[in-house]
């Protein structure tokens, strides 16, 4: 021990057992230690540990320290006021507080003082130990901060329900957001279980507790479902649990955490509602357009059909040119129908585009093949600038390029001027893309009025000229050329004449020979004539049985039968097992598909041919009857030629 005043007498008994026993404390406690006399004013023995923990100088004597004076002005009044208290009262004193350092930083210290007494009970000193605590004790601020402001946090959380539980699912916390996601106080949950707060339906299944085990199984459980406000009104909320485990890995509790996503619900299901409205609409327009398509064909399959057959007979000049009149009306009035048809069903997207390969080249060409008779009767000129050193290969739907290719030249010879010229030209541009341009002679488009070519029936002009259209050929083009991944626009210069410009993508040559694409004859064409046989013709409608009639009167080996009905077909075709089944989609009793599964499920008459005749030309349900079973499908009206050839070959046992 050092610090012993040098007045001290050493041969005082007394003195040498108090200094052992100091000297024995002193070694075994892990903290500096002192003794000050009965007054508290005066120190009598110090332990050198004290050096270290007040920062003394290696020269200054550890006795020397004075202990009010480097208490921490701040900690002054609460040190002085307890030691002076426990002095009085002859009580243990203890108490944390701050040292100021000589080098001015705090330190924090643990003292704890008790009397040292004589026989007669007289305090005779004070013995006190002196422990650092600095780090504990700044980490348990810390700690105490962070647990502060995490309080904080979860108190002012209004999004957020946040709540603990007790191994047994009983509440101990609630947050203030649960009287504003829940609407719940915190006395009126704290205590209680908190399957309290699930609606009856679900504390009938034990879903709380089932959620809890969950918890604690996995360590986490999580789920959304219907619940409860405090007030009763009706909530979704996503909840979850988290197991809260001691050291040893006991459980000690829950974390609960609810959100209210009832907002979020209800704008999913009125996203749902939304949808199923829009696909029965979507549906509606597609039966609609079924619909349309059915019934306007119908009387023009009659008109068309008739007026070829007359064409067939012998007619006098005046008959002929009459029934070429009702047969351009006809089928003028046919490409209207299916220029609205065709433009109403790439709006509702039921009018889907293969894109492929194609060889623009080739059906440029055979575009300008259509048109050729149409610019002879003007004198105007067709001219092909394309490109023939490099193929330009395009991804397009073949069908639908020669579409929108003969629309633009049509037009560009409608509206062109006698004796001008139109220009078909192609290139491949360095973005990737091929361009094809139709240009024209005419006399051109003001810029207001450019865009106005591509609404449905605007026909600009159409009061000064006796142009025929319909004002939905370019619509139809630009949606077309759309629905390919491409664009189509204009320019124009008035008096010098228009063109047009549809670019798709290029595609890139295939790597070895692949044979081009042709145009094929009609489905059903044939040389071959002089059908034998019997054909079943099952129609409700009288005049297209009569036109039926009268074509097949051109085929004298040919019985006709005739079935107004699904269900008299269906036994004609059992009893009299014809060579050809000529079906109807549109039927009073039985759906056309209906007949033909049956025709197909029966084994006798799996084995007769079937085609198909309707009015309704939706490709959907072509794709669905050819896929179901049947053998062709002829759309109306009918086009006596093909259906003749079809006859040919399908009676006569070459139906390929």
């Amino acid at each position: 021990m050092q610090g012993r005043p040098d007045d001290r007498r050493h041969d005082d008994p007394d003195l040498e057992s108090a200094q052992r026993r100091f000297n024995a404390l002193a070694d075994i406690v892990p903290a500096g230690i002192l003794r000050v006399n009965a007054e508290g004013t005066e120190i009598v023995e110090a332990d050198e540990r004290l050096r270290a923990l007040y920062g003394l100088a290696p020269d200054a004597p550890v006795s020397s320290l004075d202990l009010g004076a480097v208490v921490h002005p701040d900690d002054q009044e609460l040190v002085t006021q307890g030691w002076v208290d426990a002095v009085a009262a002859g009580r243990r004193y203890e108490q944390q507080y701050r040292i100021v350092m000589p080098d001015g930083q705090s330190r924090w210290i643990a003292s704890m003082s008790v009397p040292e007494r004589d026989a007669n009970g007289t305090i005779t000193g004070w013995v006190a130990t002196l422990r650092d605590i600095d780090e504990a004790r700044r980490a348990l601020d810390a700690l105490r901060e962070s647990e502060e402001r995490f309080r904080l946090l979860v108190e002012n959380i209004r999004d957020y329900l946040i709540f603990m539980l007790d191994a047994d699912g009983i509440v101990r916390t609630w947050n203030q957001g649960g009287e504003m996601v829940g609407r719940y106080g915190a006395d009126d949950v704290i205590g209680q279980h908190v399957s309290s707060f699930y609606i009856e339906e679900a504390r009938a299944e034990g879903q709380p507790e089932i959620g809890l085990k969950i918890a604690a199984r996995d360590g986490r459980f999580e789920e959304e479902r219907r619940t409860r406000r405090g007030d009763g009104s009706p909530a979704w909320a996503h909840i979850s649990y988290a197991a809260i485990r001691d050291g040893k890995g006991v459980l000690r509790g829950y974390a609960g955490v609810v959100r209210d996503i009832t907002e979020r619900k209800e704008h999913e299901a009125e996203l749902r509602r939304a949808r199923q409205e829009a696909q029965e609409a979507s549906a509606a327009k597609s039966e609609f357009l079924s619909r349309m398509s059915h019934e306007l064909r119908t009387p023009l399959n009659a008109i068309i059909g008739f007026a070829q057959l007359l064409a067939l007979d012998e007619l006098t000049d005046e008959q002929r040119e009459s029934i070429g009149h009702i047969t351009a009306g006809g089928r003028r009035l046919l490409e209207l129908i299916d220029e609205v048809l065709d433009i109403s069903r790439i709006d509702s997207g039921g009018m889907p585009v293969a894109c492929e390969r194609v060889d623009a080249v080739e059906v440029a060409h055979e575009s300008l093949n259509l048109v050729r008779p149409q610019a002879r009767q003007r004198a105007i000129r067709l001219v092909a600038d394309l490109d023939g050193e490099t193929p330009l290969l395009v991804l397009a739907d073949r069908r639908r390029l020669g579409q929108v290719l003969l629309n633009l030249l049509s037009n560009a010879v409608k509206y062109n001027v006698d004796g001008g010229s139109v220009t078909l030209g192609g290139a491949r541009d360095a973005d990737g893309h091929v361009a094809l341009s139709v240009s024209d002679t005419g006399p051109g488009i003001t810029p207001s009025d450019q865009e106005r070519l591509f609404i449905p029936f605007e026909r600009l002009g159409a009061e000064y000229t006796t142009v025929p259209g319909t004002g939905l050929g370019l619509p139809l083009s630009r949606r077309l050329v759309d629905a390919m991944g491409g664009q189509l626009t204009v320019r124009s210069t008035l008096g010098e004449g228009s063109t047009f410009t549809v670019r798709l993508p290029a595609a890139e040559p295939e790597t070895r020979p692949h044979p081009r694409p042709g145009l094929s004859g009609p489905r059903g064409e044939s040389g071959r004539a002089g059908a034998t046989g019997t054909l079943l013709y099952v129609e409700d409608d009288a005049v297209n049985r009569m036109l039926v009639e009268a074509i097949v009167g051109r085929r004298p080996g040919v019985t006709l039968l005739a079935a107004m009905s699904g269900g008299e077909g269906l036994e004609l075709a059992r009893d009299r097992h014809p060579d050809l089944v000529l079906l109807d989609v549109q039927l009073p009793d039985l759906h056309g598909g209906e007949v033909l599964r049956r025709l197909r499920a029966d084994p006798a008459t799996a084995d007769i041919p079937v085609v198909m005749a309707s009015a309704d030309a939706m490709p959907d349900q072509i794709e669905t009857l050819l896929n179901a079973g049947a053998d062709d499908y002829l759309t109306k009206p009918i086009e006596v030629a093909a259906f003749l050839a079809l006859l040919d070959r399908m009676m006569s046992g070459d139906a390929a």
